[in-house]
């Protein structure tokens, strides 16, 4: 594995965040949460204080009774939204390398070729992992996310693991890594993992910004002797959070609440994460408001495979947006929220209108869905000081060109990031009070023309494996759920002979 890029590359641009111990923002308009009245604000004309790691005061900038620390470095904002860093719950960033080849897949090609229990284990190194890994987090922090819940489940090997830790932690982005726990993988013994698991979690620690949690996605098939040595490993190692895949219905995966509820895993202290959870019913719904857990949704991910996500308009307040995998998306969280808002205010409309009636309000707002993209991330975490701009909260901000083409003219901030933004208009970037982003310029190994260079060869050598590789045979029923396997009607989207597909 060659060396990191971060040292060298952060020591010759970083110098200036070393010594300035304090940023203030100045005239900027700062979008905050007002715990007392349990809504989002936003302060025009306020300036920020960042102090170290932390916001240290929000003010009118007309004030001039703020004592502003010695040697500060002041932004002017003028033109600017200020906006909490956005938390993206679930993300297999390591499939940044199939970037592309996925438009027109369903689930089951997806499971069966690019998934972590797949083919896929064929074609990963150490060093294409870390390429791909931290390629995906550049493209995250460039987007604005700062916290980042990521599911390794492309884990093959132990030095497949450690390269995609050193990913995450070269890369300078909140991390909360979901070690995978799993049987089946060849040279790479469950014993093993739950070893290296303890391993690498105390070597980080005391690491301010990456932070250990567990995945298990056996739950529901596992042997009895497996499920007792693993929620032991969970209640006994201080983990910051746990993650499983809740689908149901054909797709699987039914790890409910419900069933982790009877292994006695929801009365810890830790958070659990149900991923999509598309089968939720009315008894998990009441355990994970009764015992606060949070399901994170990825709507782009869920409506390009199929899952229906009708259920999860009822639990929108124990939930959080990702983006699941990008291997056929953008990594951006703001184009979650705005299709999630669309969707659920499409469903909202759909039975008044069917029943002839002319409804006179939007059911959902684009401060919701801003909240389900920053605020209700770090509360599934279990961590209020993350996604929110208060003081004491943590300073991971992203900065919006209020003056930029698509945002010139803005009246309101949150519904110009929802609905106008792109991530091209994310002028700053800061995490833990450190630089990540600034004027546009990522602070990141893509920089460098030679990480460029390697991370295209690595591409290349992944995606032409799938190129010569045949696709799966989807017929007869699917392993597990037993449900029969279909063959939908194309679309036709051309005038005359042919459908355009």
């Amino acid at each position: 594995m060659r060396a990191p890029f971060s040292t060298a590359f952060w020591a010759a641009n970083c110098v200036s965040i070393a010594l300035s111990k304090s940023i203030l923002f100045e005239k900027g308009s700062i979008i905050t949460f007002n715990e007392d009245t349990q809504s989002v604000e936003v302060k025009h004309k306020h300036s920020l204080l960042i102090t170290n790691d932390r916001i240290a005061a929000i003010f009118d900038s007309t004030r001039n009774n703020i004592t502003i620390p010695p040697n500060t470095e002041v932004i002017y904002a003028g033109n600017d939204i200020i906006s909490p860093g956005f938390i993206d719950t679930h993300r297999h960033t390591w499939q940044t390398v199939y970037r592309g080849i996925g438009g027109d897949s369903c689930l089951g090609e997806y499971l069966t070729r690019w998934s972590g229990n797949s083919l896929a284990s064929q074609t990963f190194t150490p060093d294409i992992m870390y390429l791909s890994e931290l390629t995906g987090l550049c493209e995250a922090l460039d987007a604005g996310v700062t916290t980042l819940v990521d599911n390794a489940s492309g884990d093959f090997t132990q030095k497949i693991a450690d390269a995609n830790i050193r990913a995450i932690a070269d890369s300078g982005i909140r991390g909360f890594y979901a070690f995978p726990i799993r049987r089946g993988l060849q040279g790479y013994a469950y014993e093993d993992q739950i070893s290296h698991f303890h391993n690498v979690s105390e070597q980080f620690e005391n690491d301010p910004l990456l932070s250990f949690g567990i995945s298990y996605e056996a739950f529901e098939t596992a042997e009895a002797a497996d499920l007792e040595e693993l929620t032991t490993l969970a209640k006994t190692s201080n983990i910051s959070f746990l993650q499983t895949h809740f689908v149901g219905g054909p797709f699987g995966a039914a790890n409910s609440p419900s069933l982790l509820s009877g292994l006695d895993l929801l009365n810890e202290t830790f958070p659990v994460l149900f991923i999509h959870a598309n089968a939720i019913s009315p008894a998990d719904i009441e355990l994970l408001r009764s015992h606060n857990h949070y399901i994170a949704m990825a709507p782009v991910f869920e409506t390009h495979h199929g899952a229906d996500n009708s259920k999860l308009f009822e639990i929108q307040d124990q939930a959080a947006l990702s983006v699941g995998t990008h291997y056929a998306s953008s990594g951006d969280i703001v184009s979650q929220a705005r299709l999630w808002l669309q969707i659920v205010r499409e469903n909202s409309f759909k039975g008044p209108i069917q029943d002839n009636e002319f409804p006179v309000n939007n059911p959902m707002s684009t401060n919701q869905a801003f909240l389900l993209a920053t605020r209700a991330g770090g509360l599934s975490l279990r961590r209020p000081d993350l996604g929110v701009i208060r003081v004491g909260a943590k300073a991971d901000i992203a900065v919006f060109d209020g003056s930029a083409p698509g945002m010139l003219g803005w009246q309101n901030a949150v519904t110009a990031v929802i609905l106008h933004s792109n991530p091209s208009n994310v002028k700053h970037v800061l995490v833990d009070g450190d630089w990540k982003k600034r004027n546009g310029q990522m602070y990141c190994a893509l920089n460098e023309t030679d990480f460029q260079s390697r991370f295209l060869e690595a591409a290349r050598t992944v995606q032409s494996f799938w190129t010569r590789t045949p696709g799966p045979n989807l017929t007869g029923t699917v392993p597990g759920s037993g449900a029969p396997y279909v063959t939908l009607d194309e679309i036709d989207a051309l005038r005359g002979p042919g459908n355009g597909y």
